[in-house]
């Protein structure tokens, strides 16, 4: 359980500056109020939100609980449900995965009618994100993410020029996007992309995920791979490695950056952070459009790695509430912008007209994050599907294999490798 106590300042002038900024004032009457966080661990908390709500609300105690060490259990899945059974935390921030699950066994309130009280009307939130947070069963918001990351697809116009391939004016389907970069060969000139220090069969994974498919039950260990999806996109990207469409390598040459910026690559997949490292390419001219959809219109348009939830039954929920609506807030906008985050809150005070433009897409994204859904599995089943997963990849490469033999194969020795319960 985690330590309760008064959040305490880093800086002592830190806290002149936002006081003077920030503070309200006229808490000295209030009750005190104790609210339990579950958070990745007290000192990051201190370190990313304790000034600030310090500031804000000095009636208020918090006891953090921490969960990062479920990370590292057998299931941290099932670790976390007990966890808050055990705990009963008030406000719970938290990995989408992770979110997502609690959000299956119904652990959150719903925040619709608590934000509209709060006047917090959901019209001055990014669309994109509120889609990919609705519950797919009764479209109400159990969460809220405060910042999101906007994934995007760059093209390199010059490269599409010489090649007289033109550029897509609508957001391409999955298979259309890896026809167009096959169009592009490292022969030819430059390759259609370059994945720099990744791997195949992670990007195989990636792809997959996007495109809505699953790989694992997360809970059974249950490996879906040998399916006719898996199997046609496996085959459509070894075939780009083939013909040096896509092409990997051991990421020597970041140090001039990469590919993309060098101009030796026709497209790359990146995030709006991006848009501030091309801001004085002058080699090359380039633009950007959402990432492709997969076959039910959906794309990953949004990346959340936080998600603000209250717990359903929470002994503090008025208290939570009041936290939240801050983290929401005008001032706490200003503060991620200088961080440089995207806060989900549209920005009414900005000049960037790339940031506004980010704010017009309406495009949420209920495909599931790779990276998060590999974190939360566990480290054995991980590293036999890794082992599976590469050695396989290389045998269709080397057409040694056929595609669905090598998925049914990776399927039962990863599924080998799941904990067994007793």
């Amino acid at each position: 359980m985690g330590l309760i106590r008064r959040l305490r300042p880093i800086l002592f002038i830190s806290i002149i500056f936002l006081s003077a900024c920030m503070g309200r004032g006229g808490y000295e009457e209030q009750e005190q109020v104790n609210i339990k966080i579950a958070y990745w661990d007290e000192k990051l908390f201190d370190e990313n939100y304790g000034n600030f709500l310090m500031l804000e609300f000095p009636h208020i105690q918090y006891e953090i609980i921490p969960i990062r060490s479920i990370y590292s259990s057998e299931d941290p899945y099932e670790e976390l449900a007990e966890m808050v059974e055990r705990e009963m935390p008030d406000l719970l921030i938290l990995q989408p995965a992770m979110h997502n699950y609690l959000l299956s066994q119904d652990k959150f309130e719903s925040l619709d009618i608590h934000m509209k009280n709060h006047n917090l009307p959901l019209e001055e939130f990014h669309p994109g994100v509120l889609a990919s947070l609705r519950s797919e069963s009764d479209h109400l918001l159990y969460g809220i993410a405060p910042t999101f990351t906007q994934n995007l697809l760059f093209y390199n116009e010059d490269l599409f020029r010489s090649t007289g391939v033109p550029i897509p004016e609508e957001q391409l389907m999955w298979s259309d996007f890896f026809t167009l970069i096959g169009r592009f060969t490292q022969e030819e000139g430059a390759p259609g992309m370059v994945m720099e220090g990744g791997t195949l069969w992670g990007f195989l994974l990636q792809a997959g995920t996007l495109q809505g498919l699953d790989f694992v039950e997360a809970d059974t260990g249950n490996t879906i791979l040998a399916t006719d999806q898996w199997e046609a996109l496996t085959e459509q990207v070894t075939d780009l490695v083939r013909n040096q469409s896509l092409v990997f390598t051991d990421g020597s040459q970041l140090l001039q950056g990469d590919a993309f910026q060098r101009g030796e690559a026709a497209t790359t997949f990146q995030t709006d952070s991006y848009l501030s490292v091309l801001a004085n390419q002058e080699d090359f001219v380039w633009r950007y459009s959402l990432q492709p959809i997969n076959a039910n219109g959906i794309s990953a348009g949004v990346q959340l790695e936080q998600v603000w939830s209250i717990a359903k039954g929470a002994a503090q929920r008025e208290g939570a509430m009041e936290v939240l609506s801050f983290i929401l807030s005008d001032n706490m906008e200003r503060i991620f912008q200088q961080q440089g985050k995207l806060p989900t809150r549209i920005p009414t005070d900005t000049t960037e007209d790339n940031l506004l433009e980010l704010y017009e897409y309406n495009v949420g994204s209920h495909v599931g994050d790779y990276s998060q859904i590999i974190e939360n599995l566990p480290d054995r089943f991980k590293l036999a599907l890794a082992e599976a997963g590469e050695r396989e990849i290389e045998a269709i490469l080397q057409g040694t294999t056929e595609v669905k033999a090598a998925l049914q194969r990776i399927e039962v020795e990863s599924e080998a490798a799941w904990p067994v319960t007793e």
